[in-house]
């Protein structure tokens, strides 16, 4: 999920960078994330790191084992203590036997995974930042929100937006 949110947020943020002259990481690729298969980042770097996510992956697996019964990738990691929640109104949709936060983790996990292989093959096949490329998603999200500047000469908005949250605190 992490992954599908942050591929276009660095080439957000490329943009602000080359807006205020800083020199970015992504002139040889054209704005794309250096992905390694296309030939943007050498094979060693990809193999390092592809050998690093392996072995850290096989120690968590090896020095967390699974409970009986648990489902698979619960190694019992809950801080917030929201495994037990369940929200007014959701006790009929989803059955007894299957926790809600379980069910809504499962399927925004698997919708990021297919927006994420969307976002590299996109990307591979055009050549195509996927933030231009996909202007439907992001024309709402432009880089000009990350710049300073941009809220520096709008203080109509932040005073409406100080407003709303007086609003609702009171």
């Amino acid at each position: 999920m992490i992954a599908a949110v942050l591929w276009p947020l660095t080439e957000l943020l490329d943009q602000v960078n080359a807006e205020s002259g800083v020199p970015s990481p992504y002139d040889a690729t054209g704005g794309r994330v250096p992905l390694g298969l296309t030939g943007d980042v050498s094979d060693q770097f990809v193999e390092g790191v592809l050998t690093s996510v392996i072995l850290v992956s096989a120690v968590f697996e090896l020095a967390f084992p699974r409970k009986e019964g648990s489902a698979p990738g619960d190694l019992g990691f809950d801080p917030l203590k929201l495994q037990d929640f369940s929200p007014p109104g959701f006790q009929g949709v989803i059955s007894p036997q299957r926790r809600w936060t379980a069910e809504a983790e499962l399927k925004h996990g698997r919708l990021a995974m297919i927006a994420f292989t969307y976002d590299v093959v996109d990307e591979l096949l055009t050549g195509i930042p996927v933030v231009e490329d996909t202007e439907y998603t992001f024309h709402m999200l432009d880089a000009r929100v990350f710049n300073k500047a941009y809220w520096t000469f709008q203080p109509d908005v932040l005073d409406g937006l100080a407003d709303a949250t007086d609003a609702l605190v009171s």
